[in-house]
């Protein structure tokens, strides 16, 4: 059904419904993966972490997005009842028990036009939200505050690695040194480490793409998890370059080394040769 904006209330329910599709020929085939939010939202961030889980963020209970145009509005906002509990999505967890709560909430509203980012050292930078005009009295007035969220693996040990170069060149490799690496094979692109007796650990390495955000779409975000090997030392990484471009485009990355679902700090890396694409001057005096 279809309706115009004017005919919905800024207290009209949001749904909980996410709905997920797996891109390639057998996901497409499957079709769309239907599960639900522990809260209503609209209006949500989305931010990958390295290890591949994302934390949904920010948005309103009720209402729609943009400005002034539906029935109770409150001052400009077409929204309202701000969801301020974050939520931690696992793709890789049974269908049913993918979200989890229990990180830290904020007391500040987060709506239209609210922000939020992973940053080089692993926490989330959260900021915006306009859904009144500067210089307001409303309710939900422009908000200026930055917070930052600061998943639990901050305040644990951190993975340390050294020895990244300045490019990884498709279908190349290169070689990153560590300590915490232990005894490992390779699986699927990741490693699992045998550390001491009994002990299994899982290692990744991330390049990320951490984008720009605006009106809840993550532009240019991208994660990659690279094929590695460990050395016969223990002490290093032999990690391959994506294949092509298709699998990351030219350009700067953050490369994450992940232990347990505990990140290192990004190091940040371009993706290519560094050179300007080749131009086509025959299409330019054309």
């Amino acid at each position: 059904m279809t309706r115009a904006g004017y005919e919905i209330s800024s207290d009209e329910a949001a749904s909980s419904q996410c709905s997920r599709l797996t891109l390639s020929a057998e996901g497409i085939k499957m079709g769309w993966s239907v599960e639900y939010m522990p809260e209503a939202r609209l209006m949500p961030d989305a931010v990958m972490l390295p290890d591949g889980k994302i934390i949904v963020i920010n948005g309103a209970g009720s209402g729609i997005a943009g400005y002034g145009n539906v029935k109770n509005q409150v001052g400009q906002s077409n929204a309202d009842h701000p969801v301020m509990s974050p939520v931690l999505y696992d793709p890789s967890a049974p269908l049913g028990g993918r979200f989890s709560a229990g990180l830290p909430t904020s007391d500040i509203p987060r709506l239209y036009h609210s922000v939020a980012s992973l940053t080089p050292n692993g926490s989330i930078m959260i900021a915006g939200s306009n859904p009144n005009l500067d210089r307001s009295n409303a309710k939900y007035a422009t908000e200026y505050r930055v917070e930052w969220l600061m998943p639990p693996y901050m305040a644990m040990e951190r993975p340390l690695y050294e020895g990244l170069p300045a490019f990884i060149e498709f279908g190349k490799t290169f070689t990153i040194t560590s300590d915490c690496l232990g005894t490992a094979k390779r699986v699927r692109g990741r490693l699992f480490a045998h550390l001491g007796c009994c002990v299994l650990m899982l290692l990744s390495v991330s390049l990320i793409d951490l984008g720009f955000v605006t009106h809840g779409v993550h532009m240019n975000a991208r994660l990659v998890f690279l094929s590695a090997n460990i050395s016969s030392d223990r002490k290093s990484l032999v990690v391959s370059g994506p294949v092509n471009s298709g699998i990351y485009p030219p350009g700067p990355a953050w490369l994450y080394l992940v232990i347990d679902g505990v990140p290192s700090a990004g190091k940040k890396v371009m993706v290519g040769n560094g050179q300007d694409p080749p131009v086509d001057e025959g299409a330019i005096e054309k």
